[in-house]
């Protein structure tokens, strides 16, 4: 511990102590820590299919199934394998990165005490919705508070506790309010994990107007950002078709899955849903310009003719939720 501090100390400057994150920073902290003990290569943050927490997934290069890697209740770092029925095959403690990561006596005792004498704070992550910049909690790095700087035993971006903020002031009524004033306008507090809808982000006074913004700046924190839930231009759209099925295309033709966001069966479905989907509507095909050769491509070969990229054949899973009707 002391001799990783002591590499940290040389090569990162110091920050403050409230560091403002929408991922959980002690899950992003597997990755920095531990990644170079069996490295991190195709790993993506997804859901985990029993718990729907975030956590780390890769599928497996035999095409067997996913590895997940997480943090469970009791702060233990995990390696869970499934196979493609979603079957758990091994569920084992990773023991080497448990080792870096943690905690020691001497440590929680100041965790300890940090969460006796301020009741603001929590050690159990509130969730990707309620952390970061004008919401209900801030990740705070415990090696930048004053009891973690005064022992010096923490290394910094290693352990997060959970500090409330102001915002809570607003009353629950009115954060509901917002929401549904919100979800009829088609936006979303909550950050979006598709690439797909991130470039749609927007203060929340764009949508709603200077009125709801007030309820921030009372509490002196920050206009929130919100995002869409749906895609409702045709130019949304197009982006949203081009980036598809350019994924799906660089896969069909033998690239890594990983590579483009093809960790779990899911993923591939939902892509080949939306590709279907564009190829159905001619406006979407109108303004494609240079992927129609592609779309050709994978419509001549499915999984029959042995691709499971392919979009011969193929019937979609459902109604296309990207795309508002």
């Amino acid at each position: 511990m002391r001799r990783l501090k002591e590499q940290y100390d040389k090569t990162n400057p110091q920050q403050g102590s409230v560091t403002t994150l929408e991922k959980d920073p002690n899950l992003v902290g597997i990755k920095k820590f531990c990644g170079a003990i069996a490295g991190f290569e195709g790993y993506n943050i997804v859901k985990h299919p029993s718990t729907s927490k975030e956590v780390w997934g890769k599928e497996r290069k035999d095409k067997t199934g996913i590895n997940y890697i997480y943090v469970d209740e009791s702060g233990n770092v995990r390696v869970e394998k499934r196979n493609t029925q979603n079957e758990v095959l091994s569920n084992k403690i990773w023991q080497n990165c448990q080792d870096i990561l943690a905690v020691t006596p001497a440590q929680q005792s100041i965790i300890d005490t940090i969460l006796s004498t301020n009741k603001a704070y929590t050690k159990t992550f509130p969730g990707a919705g309620k952390l970061g910049t004008g919401r209900e909690y801030t990740a705070v790095d415990v090696a930048m508070t004053p009891q973690g700087k005064e022992s010096n035993l923490f290394v910094p971006g290693m352990h997060f506790l959970y500090k409330k903020t102001g915002s809570q002031n607003v009353s629950q009524d009115q954060i509901s309010n917002i929401e549904k004033e919100l979800n009829k306008a088609g936006y979303t507090l909550i950050e979006p994990t598709d690439e797909a809808f991130l470039t749609t982000g927007r203060a929340l006074t764009d949508v709603l107007g200077i009125k709801y913004g007030e309820l921030y700046k009372q509490q002196e924190q920050p206009i929130p950002t919100v995002w869409k839930t749906k895609l409702k231009t045709e130019e949304d759209k197009r982006k949203v078709c081009r980036k598809n099925i350019k994924n799906l295309y660089a896969v069909f033709k033998g690239d890594r899955p990983e590579k483009h966001g093809f960790i779990t069966s899911g993923d591939r479905i939902k892509t080949k849903d939306i590709v279907y989907y564009c190829k159905q509507d001619k406006g979407f095909l109108s303004g494609i310009f240079g992927l129609q050769d592609e779309l050709e491509e994978l419509f001549r070969i499915g999984d029959a003719q042995g691709n499971m990229y392919g979009m011969r054949d193929y019937v979609p899973s459902g109604d296309n939720p990207m795309f508002a009707q």
